[in-house]
């Protein structure tokens, strides 16, 4: 289908065209962007209406346009006494009676098997809610054991603390750690130094070169005196030069004293051989294990206090094994230092230097290790969101693992309640067909029996679905009926609101589109365009026609193509979410005043509010007049302040009141209505420049500048 407006209200030399190939096809618009002139040239277009004479409808295939409008409403309701009968071949039957009362009975003895159907599936649904009620509250303990206290794990339930289904739908989402994760303690730890902690510094190493002086050949020599010394071989075989050599020392007080037996033994001679004994080679080697004790002391000296390592903040799970390995190393000097001061007083005797090697690598290797620790943690204070991010997911696989039992259990009584529960349904679902089969038997020999009927009480049977029971239509005459109300034969039609208006003339359309308006009518294809069905109906009528047009429209084989136009985006939105196979298109007014149709994509479908927002924007574009500018600048105004921050949209006027130069602006915003393209003044008359910049000025003297920014956005 191809439809061209060209000519007409404010579609120009320039032809306007809506092309589709889809059956089910969609349009929005704001009032005023041109739908109603499109469906009344369908509405028309086979009668004599000049002012759309260069318009054009083709790729039809020759099908019969049903089109719904106000001038169908106006033609087939207004000054009517009665309406047109809508026809189905017929004829009599008359055992179709016997056969509809049989099914009667068939359907009650069916209702009452699904009746106890039902009974029994409300029972496991029961149950299935308890089940969850259970799990969920006992999930719910994370959020009161982590929320007080110390609260240090808090952070971890942010955006999870409002509702039991949240909670226990995310800890349900993640997926259980093969290996059993961390202890809450450890987190607990770690969360507090990220939050309370400061960079650490890292634990000095042993350093100590003393290899060499452990590993010196000289504390295995038995250093003696000179061996061609008179004395020396009574030394050596007495084997206690040690021992002469101490007193050698107390010589000098006596010369003639033996400083060993105390008598006035010692000649010069004996004196002499005994200092010549401990010669320059002797004296050397005793020097030299002096110089030796006195590195290995000061390098011993070096080592760091062991409070260094034990007052540190982040070693205290370390603590007693550094302390270990610390003491041993120090008494393995110290029993080192020992064993050489010995070597220095008794040069003659051997002694064993244990090599500290080992335990000093065996130290350091454990003090890198407290280290890499120390470095890991500092980097986790220099990146703390990434850190408290690790202990959140941390956190999560704890209580994973916590309620893996409660969850397993959860779903195994989850998925025997929904199976019994899909039996059920799989049961009541033959039954249903059984009471469908029933009901069509019935349907048939209904339309056996009776000609225009059908299509009354399929009316009337769309009245009492909506709820309206003050009044309904009845046969008059042979061929049409008219609408009464109870215990009144008169016509109504004028009696009634614009709501019920507009429910009874669309059931009067549904029933047109499905059936005859003859009996001599030959059955054709049909193309069916609505025009916004939905004026003066609340949101629930709504949400019910458009359920009537899914039902009896999309998915009706017996149409070729369907057209709905409308203004309401919650219509729209009602509409689109039935098939994905379908065309969108949107009506604009330019700034030009003239009207433009787009097609669009479904992620362009915005909500109610922001489709006037974006009106504003696309006036920037040249995408609308400055009508609809100031039309949708007063219902953003009346939406904000008087709906989102229920604040009286005249007391924040106010603040402009002293500007003379936005005066037209404040006498526009302060009509009562504008919420319909009837009410919008003539388009001269707004400086549009000038209303933009007071529309502004509303926002930012109200302090919600930043949500003008916002919406303005592209």
């Amino acid at each position: 289908m191809k439809i061209t407006l060209k000519n007409v209200a404010s579609c120009d030399e320039n032809p306007v065209i809506l092309e589709t190939d889809q059956k089910i096809n969609l349009a929005y618009g704001l009032n005023g962007t041109g739908k109603t002139t499109l469906s009344d040239y369908l509405y028309y277009k086979d009668q004599s209406k000049d002012k759309f004479n260069d318009c054009d409808l083709t790729d039809t295939g020759n099908a019969k346009i049903l089109v719904y409008n106000q001038n169908f409403i106006k033609d087939n309701f207004y000054d009517k006494d009665s309406l047109k009968g809508i026809f189905t071949l017929s004829k009599e039957n008359k055992e179709a009676e016997e056969s509809i009362k049989q099914a009667e009975q068939n359907i009650k003895k069916f209702e009452e098997e699904k009746t106890k159907k039902e009974k029994d599936k409300e029972e496991y649904e029961k149950n299935q809610k308890i089940n969850l009620e259970e799990i969920q509250k006992a999930i719910w303990s994370i959020k009161t054991d982590y929320t007080g206290g110390d609260r240090v794990l808090e952070f971890c339930l942010i955006s999870l603390m409002g509702k039991k289904e949240k909670l226990f739908n995310h800890i349900k989402s993640i997926q259980k750690s093969e290996n059993q994760p961390t202890s809450i303690e450890v987190l607990k730890k770690e969360a507090r130094l990220i939050k309370e902690g400061e960079p650490q510094e890292t634990l000095p190493k042993i350093k100590m070169n003393i290899k060499d002086i452990e590993e010196n050949s000289i504390w295995k020599e038995v250093i003696v005196g000179k061996e061609d010394s008179p004395v020396a071989n009574l030394i050596t075989k007495l084997n206690n030069s040690d021992w002469v050599k101490q007193g050698v020392n107390y010589l000098s007080i006596s010369e003639e004293q033996c400083p060993f037996c105390q008598e006035k033994t010692i000649t010069e001679t004996v004196a002499k051989n005994i200092k010549d004994y401990f010669d320059e080679t002797y004296e050397n080697k005793i020097t030299e294990i002096e110089s030796l004790y006195n590195q290995y002391k000061d390098k011993q000296i070096l080592i760091p206090k062991i409070s260094k390592y034990q007052n540190h903040p982040l070693i205290e799970q370390d603590k007693d094994r550094i302390e270990i390995l610390y003491n041993k190393l120090v008494t393995t000097l110290n029993d080192n230092l020992s064993s050489i001061k010995q070597k220095s007083e008794n040069s003659s005797q051997k002694i064993e230097i244990k090599e500290t090697k080992d335990e000093i690598t065996e130290i350091n290797n454990f003090i890198e290790k407290i280290n890499q620790d120390i470095a890991i943690y500092n980097e986790k204070l220099k990146n703390k969101d990434q850190t408290q991010k690790k202990i959140k997911n941390q956190f999560w696989q704890i209580m994973r693992w916590n309620y893996d039992n409660a969850l397993i259990q959860h779903e195994k009584n989850k998925d025997k309640t929904e199976k019994k529960i899909e039996e059920i349904n799989n049961e009541i679902t033959g039954i249903n067909k059984k009471i469908s089969l029933q009901k069509e038997n019935i349907k048939q020999q209904q339309e056996n029996m009776i000609n225009i009927e059908g299509a009354i009480n399929n009316i009337n049977n769309g009245l009492r679905e909506l709820g309206i029971e003050g009044f309904n239509i009845i046969k008059f005459q042979e061929n049409s009926y008219k609408i009464v109300r109870e215990g009144q034969e008169e016509g109504q039609f004028q009696t009634l609101s614009e709501g019920e208006k507009m429910i009874i003339s669309f059931l009067y359309f549904m029933e047109l589109c499905k059936g005859k308006e003859s009996k001599e009518e030959v059955v054709k294809n049909k193309i069916v365009v609505i025009d916004d069905p939905i004026s003066s109906l609340s949101h629930t009528y709504i949400f019910n026609l458009s359920i009537w047009i899914k039902n009896h429209f999309f998915k009706s084989e017996n149409y070729k193509q369907i057209l709905v136009l409308t203004h309401s985006l919650y219509f729209f939105h009602e509409l689109i979410r039935y098939d994905k196979n379908r065309k969108l298109f949107r009506f604009l007014k330019l700034s030009t005043n003239k009207i433009q149709i787009e097609k669009m994509e479904e992620n362009e479908i915005k909500n109610e509010y922001e489709s006037y927002w974006q009106v504003i924007k696309d006036h920037e574009n040249g995408k609308a007049s400055n009508g609809l500018l100031a039309n949708s600048m007063r219902n953003i105004l009346e939406h904000f302040f008087g709906f989102i921050y229920k604040e009286g949209l005249e007391k924040k006027l106010e603040s402009l009141g002293k500007d003379n130069k936005f005066e037209s602006f404040l006498r526009y915003m302060n009509r009562e209505s504008h919420s319909d393209a009837i009410n919008i003044t003539d388009d001269k008359e707004i400086d549009s420049k000038l209303f933009k910049d007071a529309f502004k000025e509303v926002f930012t003297k109200s302090g919600y500048e930043e949500h003008y920014k916002n919406m303005m956005k592209t």
